[in-house]
């Protein structure tokens, strides 16, 4: 695949920001039941893995080899891995297929630069994998360790996981199971609902973690991502330092990998996988992709 700019429809987005585009397999549907089970909070949404990242030239290129038969939606990413745009389409390649894009959510009456991107002097790049706990994705093992190194300490229930006492500073981000979930995860993305209408400026601005909600009515998304990690209250806090942890860009980048992955838990339909994933088991790619 090849893409010439990546600016070419990004608005006000300042070239140079983009260094890399985020590779992202959406799981087809193999329960009958819409969230049954869920895959996350935001209510009606595919499981996913993320297959890895390709680098952006200077001038918005890239040029790179993804898998064939696969449903696949892209992401640029600033040089934090914070989403800057998502595409809300999936596209397919064929074996031996060429294909090529102008731009990212560019005008469709857009046509070519007269030049030739710095991708196409050089070879396809591989897809880079993205760490443990993203193939397909799983809140246990990518975020899960990172508040346990980081937050736990301060935000975890004293004396035990009793739902009757009250975490310190309001929230329990302890691995705990809890509601088909984990604690910490209900801490984080519980209370504002973003079901229809409740995927709106107002609750992405509140929210620790915005996201999309099933149903939206958002069918246009500007670029900055104001319901990803870039809009997120949580990863504000963590940059600015308002908390007393203070997590390495590795640790941060995980927490942004997640938000920007609509803040989903499981990555697998199958009840049985699920719970091996809330287990903190490693569970493989499903069969049907």
């Amino acid at each position: 695949m090849v893409l010439l700019d990546v600016y070419q429809g990004l608005g006000n987005v300042p070239r140079g920001s983009v260094k890399a585009l985020r590779i992202v397999q959406i799981l087809p549907k193999t329960t009958p039941e819409a969230d049954g089970p869920r895959i996350g909070l935001a209510g009606q949404e595919p499981a996913r893995a993320m297959l890895g990242t390709v680098p952006v030239e200077a001038d918005g290129s890239a040029r790179f080899t993804v898998p064939a038969h696969k449903p696949l939606l892209f992401q640029a990413l600033d040089a934090d891995g914070f989403a800057v745009q998502t595409m809300r389409s999936i596209t397919y390649a064929q074996p031996g297929e060429r294909t090529t894009c102008i731009g990212c959510h560019e005008s469709r009456t857009t046509t070519p630069g007269n030049h030739v991107p710095r991708a196409l002097l050089r070879a396809p790049s591989a897809i880079e994998p993205g760490p443990d706990g993203t193939r397909p994705f799983s809140f246990v093992r990518l975020v899960q360790p990172v508040l346990d190194k980081h937050c736990v300490k301060c935000h975890s229930t004293v004396g035990g996981t009793s739902p009757s006492r009250v975490p310190p500073k309001g929230l329990d981000l302890t691995g705990a199971p809890h509601d088909g979930f984990t604690r910490s995860y209900w801490a984080l993305c519980g209370g504002l609902s973003f079901w229809h209408g409740g995927t709106n400026a107002k609750n992405a601005a509140e929210a620790l973690v915005p996201r999309y909600g099933g149903w939206n009515p958002v069918h246009r998304t500007e670029p900055g991502g104001a319901y990803g990690a870039r809009g997120s209250r949580l990863m504000k806090v963590l940059l600015e330092r308002r908390c007393d942890a203070r997590l390495p860009a590795d640790d941060l980048a995980r927490l942004a990998l997640w938000i920007d992955l609509n803040a989903v838990f499981y990555g697998v339909y199958d009840p049985a996988a699920q719970a091996r994933q809330l287990r903190g088991e490693a569970v493989e790619m499903p069969e049907v992709q």
